[in-house]
């Protein structure tokens, strides 16, 4: 069954071919030095584009939130034994169009650099990274990193 929450939306790279390349790129970019270094492996991922009240119940239902919030990350269960790669990111990512377009517009940022950063951020956590400067550098690397030239950012 479709869910009736989940958008299609002009603006934001929602088909599923724009979204795996989208998180392949990401994951290309965001390889960080250290323990964290090849650690993303092939993902395993579910991602949902939904509305704010599709957002809000899961918020709600699964961390006792009140009301919409952007972005929510659920790891996978551990992986079996017999997968190829225990080390892959595996989850489930649920991203509200309406967030994205709203907090681009207050946060003066283009709607699809947004909803890339909001999705970088949930890969970092369902990588096992927590709120920081690492999480926060790697985010706008891959930020910049996939940011599409527009007349105001090519280079002469």
């Amino acid at each position: 069954m479709r869910d009736p929450e989940t958008l299609r939306h002009p603006v934001l790279p929602l088909s599923r071919s724009a979204l795996r390349d989208i998180v392949t790129r990401i994951l290309d970019v965001a390889d960080p030095p250290g323990d964290h270094s090849g650690t993303f492996g092939q993902p395993v991922l579910e991602v949902r584009i939904t509305s704010d009240r599709g957002i809000m119940d899961l918020h709600q239902r699964h961390l006792g939130g009140a009301g919409p919030t952007n972005v929510l990350s659920f790891p996978a269960e551990s992986p079996p034994t017999s997968e190829p790669d225990p080390n892959a990111v595996r989850g489930s990512i649920v991203i509200s169009a309406d967030a994205v377009l709203r907090e681009a517009f207050l946060y003066g940022q283009d709607p699809r650099d947004h909803f890339i950063r909001l999705l970088t951020h949930a890969l970092l956590h369902l990588a096992d990274f927590d709120h920081g400067e690492i999480m926060d550098d790697l985010t706008e690397q891959v930020v910049e990193h996939l940011r599409e030239p527009t007349p105001d950012n090519r280079e002469p």
